[in-house]
């Protein structure tokens, strides 16, 4: 049986952890619960160690998490990874399905960086800023680095990541309309 259809059995009688109320751990259980008609309650911790331990503890029933945080207890068969927020399999955990695998590729949540710079910053002084940055993040050895923190390297252009992150800011909006939710 699904997390979904355990869930859709057990109306309010299940719970998931997050790391703060209006985290994104918060925000994509929200969209997964409107997606899929599912009523689980919402256990916000202050941070993710407590969520974790209270997970391990049997305390909670599920969790969105960062894949390195958890993957030595799912490894250790102590945690069961269901799915990851991306559109393909991650490399970190190629055993685990994506959303996308499971039919919620809306479900896409990404943990992200990216660098930022002040509005009405030159524009020759952003071209440079971004040539040196795509340069130094398309290194073998930083992708590397940041791979085994779970990171896909993108090093796309501004104007792309400007469009990206407009698109995010209102996929997430509509979340938060839809299901209240508020920062702690």
């Amino acid at each position: 049986m699904s997390f979904q259809e355990h869930a859709r059995k057990n109306p309010g009688r299940l719970s998931y952890a997050s790391v703060g109320s209006g985290s994104a751990s918060h925000l994509t259980m929200e969209l997964l619960k409107s997606d899929a008609g599912l009523f689980i309650v919402h256990i916000p911790y202050r941070g993710f160690p407590l969520a974790v331990t209270d997970m391990l503890a049997g305390n909670i029933d599920a969790m969105f998490a960062i894949i390195p945080a958890v993957l030595p207890q799912v490894r250790a068969g102590k945690m069961k990874a269901l799915a990851v927020t991306d559109l393909k399999r991650s490399a970190l955990a190629p055993e685990v399905p994506s959303v996308a695998e499971l039919g919620y590729p809306q479900l896409e949540s990404l943990a992200w960086i990216g660098l930022l710079a002040p509005a009405g910053t030159p524009a020759e002084t952003l071209d440079r800023l971004s040539a040196e940055t795509v340069r130094g993040m398309r290194a073998a050895d930083v992708r590397e680095l940041l791979g085994k923190q779970g990171f896909d390297v993108v090093a796309n252009s501004p104007d792309e990541f400007s469009r990206w992150i407009r698109g995010e800011s209102e996929k997430w909006a509509r979340v938060i309309r839809a299901s209240g939710a508020t920062p702690d």
